[in-house]
């Protein structure tokens, strides 16, 4: 943020675009795709429920995201066909694909769910939303567009702040109020760099 320089060394993760799905689905890939071509999956309990048998595939509804992963897509042969862009469904052309067009983190909460079975998004949700349990697998945690960096920023006053470990520090004097996000990723890199006396707002 403005005003607000970032410390050396103190990048929590570099992330990109990543392929994910549930854990009831582990296909072989062929260019990374295949499972959207040929493969029948076994729903999860959720999905069961719904006696669904289709695969269904969410994508980000909009942006830079949306663009390259259509034109990831159309590279390997998948066209997503918009028929409305008012709507929040669309088609894989000549396969028995249900798309979901979704907002970013909500990708990461329906592939965690089962109420999609392959979710195309960022990996820091992925990291920050998609729980410890298992529940999703990754396929490809690296799609080489939407990059983005997970950064910690502190006050221009904060002269005396150099490194993660004048950070320590000055939380050792008195507890830090911090802005993120980013708490599941926040409190482990900070665990990481022994940082405990804190407060997220």
């Amino acid at each position: 943020a403005r005003g607000s320089p970032t410390l050396p060394n103190s990048t929590c993760s570099t992330f990109s675009t990543s392929i994910f799905a549930t854990s009831s689905c582990r296909p072989p890939f062929r260019s990374s795709l295949s499972p959207l071509i040929n493969h029948k999956i076994t729903p999860t309990s959720s999905a069961q429920s719904r006696e669904r048998s289709v695969i269904r595939v969410a994508i980000p509804s909009k942006g830079d995201i949306l663009k390259a992963t259509k034109k990831l897509l159309s590279e390997v042969g998948i066209d997503v066909q918009i028929h409305n862009p008012r709507q929040y469904v669309a088609s894989l052309k000549g396969l028995d694909v249900e798309v979901w067009l979704q907002r970013p983190t909500d990708i990461v909460r329906k592939v965690r769910d089962g109420d999609v079975d392959l979710g195309f998004t960022g990996y820091d949700l992925v990291a920050e939303h998609g729980g410890q349990d298992s529940a999703i697998v990754n396929v490809h945690e690296r799609l080489a567009y939407g990059e983005c960096r997970l950064s910690v920023g502190v006050p221009m006053s904060w002269t005396d702040c150099e490194c993660m470990a004048d950070l320590r520090a000055r939380s050792q004097r008195s507890e830090l109020r911090i802005a993120t996000k980013y708490y599941n990723e926040s409190r482990r890199f900070l665990a990481k760099h022994g940082i405990s006396d804190y407060h997220i707002v």
